[in-house]
């Protein structure tokens, strides 16, 4: 018996982006996972998304990224407010090259 353990949700972005903390999402698709399942995310399609777990029991999701991302200005959305903010997670073993400089200063 296959039991759905999460939800995938991809997003559209409908502004232009200009009106900071603000962003208009839209749902272009939704998908229930259940273990075992892949997901292919290749931006700029599919860089808004989401995964939710939603059953009782632990359920985990292992990205497999293409990137530096400890590095890179990244965008968290909550479609519910709207809103949007920026940040890097800053899960890196040296310093941004961004940071290298204020750090011979």
């Amino acid at each position: 018996m296959h039991c759905e353990r999460q939800v995938f949700a991809v997003y559209r972005r409908l502004d232009n982006g200009k009106s900071e903390g603000h962003a208009e999402l839209e749902v272009v698709e939704k998908r229930s996972l259940q273990p075992g399942d892949i997901y292919h995310l290749l931006p700029p399609d599919g860089d808004i998304h989401a995964v939710k777990t939603i059953s009782q029991s632990a359920s985990v999701s292992i990205p497999l990224l293409g990137n530096d991302t400890g590095c890179i200005w990244r965008h968290q959305f909550t479609p519910e407010s709207h809103s949007v903010r920026s940040f890097r997670s800053g899960y890196s073993n040296a310093p941004c090259k961004d940071e290298e400089n204020y750090a011979s200063v």
